[in-house]
């Protein structure tokens, strides 16, 4: 990996000048963000990581520890591990050890921007929070110890639960075939069993995605992958509150904290719902303890408001504002008041045409 051989060299030649070394890191700061087309960018300022300053030698420390570790103990021996792994790992190195994990994340996001690389680059993964369900045929590339048969084919609908979203799945496959002409993506498990269980894949002709919250990368770079090979429009379909909104944005253009990570984003991803207009003309149940605003959701929600991704589209603007007057929110799952098969049989089905 020569972009990280080149960080490392940066630095070795700094100090063979006598010089304190130091490096130059782009910021990633809503304010150094631009939109475009094909989703977030980073503008050209950067922040310095210096031996020099008592503020940042540490967090220099750890970035040239991080440097090390993945250059010898995951790439050089081709071997994977996680987030959390990484966290704890610094604890073996007790000058340089992180004191919460988020420490870690940015500082492997330092990593990820001064070489252009992403995290799955060098081998550091999240854990597995998203899977995938459809009619669609793959192999696995590279043999590996636990995959012998690399000339198998597997379907995405070999298990009921659907197949979880891991590096495999994201990087060592072939998809030979794909009988599906969108794909849908489903905030809440409890829908996405729901679709499974309704035929949806096939009565809408779909590859299913659920994915817990925010959609880590795995599941990100496999749908856009997807989307791409054969050309499948994507729908997101999330609960409806500006936390639900925010999912959507980060598929669609990439979260502003990874704006230096290319293609993480879908940029034909469109936002079915659920809207704030949706609450109103579905007459959906508000839960009477988790249904109003917080202080948080208010904040979140004149956030987006001067949200980059959001102050040029129209429509979620309008929903914003809206939601400012309702000042509620609902979850996916109150269709269910009106039978457990609506939010199939009608609102998918009124949301795709």
């Amino acid at each position: 990996m020569n972009s990280i051989v080149k960080v490392a060299e940066s630095v070795y030649e700094q100090l063979s000048r006598k010089e304190i070394p130091k490096l130059f890191v782009p910021d990633r700061t809503a304010k150094n963000v631009k939109l475009s087309e094909e989703g977030l960018t980073l503008g050209s300022h950067k922040f310095v990581r210096s031996a020099g300053k008592l503020s940042t030698v540490k967090p220099f420390a750890q970035l040239c520890w991080l440097i090390w570790y993945v250059n010898k103990e995951l790439l050089s021996t081709n071997r994977t591990t996680t987030l959390r792994d990484i966290y704890y790992t610094s604890m073996g190195f007790e000058d340089i050890a992180f004191q919460e994990q988020h420490e870690s994340n940015s500082i492997i996001e330092d990593l990820e921007a001064l070489t252009g690389l992403t995290r799955e680059n060098f081998n550091i993964y999240p854990k597995e929070r998203a899977v995938i369900f459809g009619d669609a045929k793959f192999r696995y590339v590279q043999p590996r110890p636990w995959i012998p048969h690399t000339d198998k084919i597997y379907s995405l609908n070999e298990h009921p639960d659907g197949l979880a979203i891991g590096p495999e799945l994201t990087s060592n496959t072939e998809f030979l075939e794909v009988n599906a002409d969108k794909i849908i993506i489903a905030e809440k498990q409890a829908v996405f069993r729901r679709f499974v269980e309704d035929g949806v894949y096939k009565k809408y002709n779909a590859l299913l995605v659920f994915s817990e919250g925010q959609p880590p990368r795995n599941c990100r770079i496999l749908v856009r992958r997807l989307s791409e090979q054969f050309k499948l429009p994507v729908f997101v379909l999330t609960d409806g509150d500006p936390y639900g909104l925010s999912i959507f944005l980060t598929i669609k253009y990439n979260s502003i904290s990874l704006a230096h990570v290319k293609q993480l984003n879908v940029p034909n991803a469109k936002w079915i719902g659920i809207h704030a207009q949706d609450i109103i003309d579905y007459k959906l149940p508000v839960d009477p303890k988790k249904g109003k605003f917080t202080d948080r959701d208010t904040k979140r929600l004149y956030d987006l408001m001067k949200d980059v991704r959001c102050k040029n589209d129209p429509f979620i603007m309008e929903q914003l504002r809206l939601w400012d007057k309702l000042k509620k929110k609902v979850e996916l799952e109150a269709f269910s008041k009106y039978g457990i098969n609506f939010i199939s049989e009608v609102y998918l089905k009124n949301k795709l045409k």
